[in-house]
């Protein structure tokens, strides 16, 4: 099955040292501890909720469900147009999306709720894969992100093409992490697919960038 896959869809430019600006500005947190972050849109209640971390993590529980009004950050949401921009272009509708910068090595995980270092399946049943849609904003060659075929596996170290930085994981079957690189910064996606539209990008993707893609 597919685990990564580099998507055929154009580059979100972005200036760095804005994006490092903005989350030492609005970071709330997170729950793990592990990463500094600038959520861009939830199920949040009030703009407010986007400077809680707690509350920004309730919307993430929300990312799978059907209903429920989706607001977007409106202290960021015309600073970084272009990213808002490329939701508009995934074959998703977008539910829930924050940019990460992580403190440390991000160890293997899955992208489900966990307790106590266990992981609690709460994706739905006929949930699509590959699913887990994130857009890379910094420049860098350097081996970071990483997919493992199992949670012992060794790591296989994702490649970009040049004229993209948005891909795509499945994040329901294998595990993912990374190492530390110094303010790099990913945005995390997630929301409800069209999966018509999916099948196309994907199957278009996996052929313009087969020297790129991961399967296991």
């Amino acid at each position: 099955m597919l685990a990564f896959c580099p998507l055929d869809l154009p580059i979100v430019d972005v200036d760095e040292d804005l994006i490092n600006l903005l989350i030492d500005h609005y970071n709330p947190g997170h729950h793990d501890g592990i990463w500094e972050s600038l959520p861009l849109l939830g199920r949040v209640d009030s703009q407010d909720d986007f400077k809680d971390s707690a509350k920004f993590e309730l919307a993430w529980e929300k990312r799978y469900d059907t209903e429920g009004v989706i607001i977007k950050n409106e202290e960021v949401e015309l600073i970084l147009k272009n990213i808002f921009d490329q939701f508009e272009r995934l074959p998703i509708k977008v539910t829930h999306a924050q940019i990460l910068r992580a403190t440390r090595n991000v160890p293997k995980h899955f992208d489900m709720k966990h307790k106590k270092g266990k992981f609690i399946n709460d994706l739905p049943e006929d949930s699509f894969e590959p699913n887990g849609w994130k857009i890379l904003l910094n420049k860098t060659n350097e081996k970071s992100f990483y997919v493992c075929e199992l949670l012992d596996s060794n790591p296989t170290y994702i490649r970009l093409p040049s004229d993209t930085n948005t891909f795509v994981i499945n994040e329901k079957s294998y595990s993912h992490g990374s190492l530390f690189i110094a303010d790099k910064c990913v945005v995390s996606v997630f929301g409800l697919v069209h999966k018509d539209n999916a099948n196309d990008l994907i199957k278009r993707s996996s052929e313009k960038y087969k020297d790129y893609i991961i399967s296991f």
